[in-house]
């Protein structure tokens, strides 16, 4: 009973309705899956066949449990992340659960789904080059994207970085939360529909699957000065970017609010540029083969509270442990959305719903959502079309 106390707290600390659906639930299911698990002889000496997911962040918290359970169906992860050596040690520990799981199997001579490789893929998304070389990287090991499926954009950053920037001069959240995201996806995006228009052989659906908040609803902005304070966050750090600093919210948190808005309205426009959607049988199938969506993980006890000092990192995983969603639990959502042949292009989701009611009205606001995509790729000299 305290368990379940523990569990409804934390899906009420997600700030959304409870929602009984689970991730294990979920893939029970016959058509559950976008792409479906491969067995053992499928890939015995064929490991490029394999499909490949790129997750973002994948060294700790949902990342983790993202590569951990997608390597699990058989897919080759990269797992990208700025750190080398945390990268290394996650992959280790997940290889340490792989042997686990696979002796189990051969005991049971199972000879089901056999647990996919992970690779580490250096990615700071403060630092262009590394964001560029990281997709080069990732294009090279997924043969130009003919075998990418699942990319998971779950890195980001919420740290009182007031004043300071990335090292290509953007205000540092909202570098690494919303332009180094939009480089390293467009980089990876227009290379593989570029490889697909060249004749490829017929190529995969590819998920694509942006971590934002419903924090994006904090942000204390208004329709008119959303795209100012944009093009002031891009250049040098603004002191308008607080918009209001009686809030109580205080800067940081309004800062990170507007930087998950603007991932939201980048997904939600992306989406739009990708259209031609038809249904078969009930199911999203895009002309092109790649649909964008956005999450809300939930509040989730991870070290996204790392940069807020020595007291405030330490204290705070104590505090929040009985209300907030284990890392577990927050991954749910996000492998709802990667996998899920039932989502809808652009959309929202939380708690593995549909959640576009409960997005805020500037958020669901088309014109300023392409008006901000337009934007973002101009900063980065990106033209308008793949």
């Amino acid at each position: 009973m305290l368990h379940s106390s523990f569990m409804i707290q934390r899906r009420v600390a997600s700030g959304l309705p409870l929602h009984v659906a689970s991730y294990a639930d979920y893939v029970r299911g016959n058509d559950a899956m976008n792409v479906r698990p491969i067995s053992r002889a499928q890939v015995r000496g064929e490991s490029k066949r394999r499909p490949v997911a790129v997750v973002t962040g994948g060294n700790g918290g949902i990342g983790w449990w993202n590569v951990l359970d997608l390597s699990f169906l058989g897919y080759d992860v990269l797992l990208c992340c700025r750190n080398r050596r945390r990268g290394e040690d996650a992959i280790e520990k997940i290889l340490r659960i792989h042997q686990r799981r696979q002796h189990e199997r051969n005991a049971a001579n199972d000879d089901g789904v056999c647990c996919g490789t992970v690779t580490f893929v250096a990615l700071d998304l403060e630092d262009e080059s590394s964001i560029r070389s990281a997709a080069a990287t990732v294009m090279q090991r997924t043969d130009n994207g003919a075998h990418l499926q699942v990319l998971i954009n779950n890195a980001g950053m919420f740290s009182p970085s007031l004043g300071q920037r990335t090292s290509f001069g953007d205000e540092r959240l909202v570098g690494v939360n919303f332009t180094g995201v939009v480089l390293f996806t467009e980089l990876i995006l227009r290379a593989t529909l570029a490889h697909r228009r060249g004749g490829a052989d017929e190529a995969p659906p590819l998920r694509i699957v942006n971590v934002a908040s419903i924090a994006h609803s904090w942000a204390r902005v208004t329709h008119a000065n959303v795209l100012n304070l944009f093009s002031e966050s891009i250049k040098l750090f603004s002191e308008s970017i607080k918009i209001k600093p009686e809030s109580q919210q205080g800067p940081t948190v309004n800062t990170y609010g507007f930087s998950k808005l603007l991932l939201i309205a980048y997904t939600r426009a992306l989406a739009t540029s990708l259209k031609g959607n038809t249904k078969a049988n009930g199911v999203v199938v895009e002309a092109n083969g790649v649909v964008v969506v956005s999450v809300h993980p939930g509040a989730v006890l991870t070290d996204i509270f790392r940069e807020l000092g020595v007291i405030a990192s330490h204290v705070m995983p104590v505090v929040l442990s009985t209300i907030f969603k284990q890392p577990a639990e927050g991954a749910e959502t996000t492998l709802f959305a990667a996998l899920s042949q039932h989502v809808q292009n652009g959309s929202y989701y939380a708690d593995c719903c549909n959640m576009d009611a409960a997005l805020s009205p500037i958020a669901t606001d088309d014109d300023l959502s392409q008006a901000v995509l337009h934007r973002a790729r101009a900063r980065w000299g990106l033209t308008a079309t793949f």
